[in-house]
C-alpha cells in the first residue's frame, strides 16, 4: 500500500468539508441509528506499537485532517463542527473508553457521512498511529 499524496489528501479534505456544508438528508437519519462497527471488527487489536513517535504521527494527522471538525482537543468542537446537522463524535468522553481499538480503527476507516472513508486516504499504519492518539484525548471523569 503506498503513501497517499499531499495534493491527494488535500483533495480528500476539500471533499469532506464540501460534504459537511451539503448536509445531505441522511445524514440526519444517521443521527438517529448508533453507528456500531461489526462484530469481528471489535477483536482486533492496534498491531502499532503506541510509542511516542506512533503517538506524534497519529497527532500529526488528527491535527491536519480531523481537527476542522473534531477541534483541537477532539471535544468536537472544530470550525466544520458548526455547520454540521450530524454532530461529529466527541472523544474526549469516557464512553471512548467502551470502544475497542478494532472499532475505532474501522470508523475510521469506514467513515460516515459527512467523515470520509479515511481507508481510501490513510494507510493502515497510519489508521492505528490515529486510534492510538484518540485514545489520548479521552478524559476520565472525577
Amino acid at each position: 500500500m503506498r503513501p497517499p499524496t499531499l495534493l491527494r489528501r488535500a483533495v480528500t479534505l476539500a471533499a469532506g468539508a464540501l460534504c459537511c456544508l451539503e448536509q445531505p438528508s441522511s445524514v440526519a437519519a444517521q443521527d438517529q441509528a448508533a453507528w456500531q462497527a461489526p462484530p469481528h471488527v471489535k477483536l482486533l487489536q492496534n498491531p502499532v506499537k503506541t510509542d511516542g513517535a506512533a503517538l506524534e504521527r497519529g497527532q500529526a494527522l488528527f491535527r491536519r485532517y480531523c481537527l476542522p471538525c473534531h477541534g483541537p482537543t477532539g471535544a468536537a468542537d472544530g470550525k466544520m463542527a458548526r455547520r454540521l446537522e450530524y454532530k461529529p463524535a466527541n472523544l474526549t468522553l469516557e464512553d471512548m473508553n467502551k470502544l475497542t481499538d478494532g472499532e475505532i480503527f474501522w470508523k475510521i476507516s469506514k467513515g460516515r457521512a459527512p467523515m470520509p472513508r479515511w481507508e481510501e486516504q490513510f494507510s493502515e499504519r497510519e489508521r492505528w498511529d490515529l486510534v492510538s492518539f484518540v485514545r489520548t484525548l479521552v478524559k476520565l471523569s472525577q
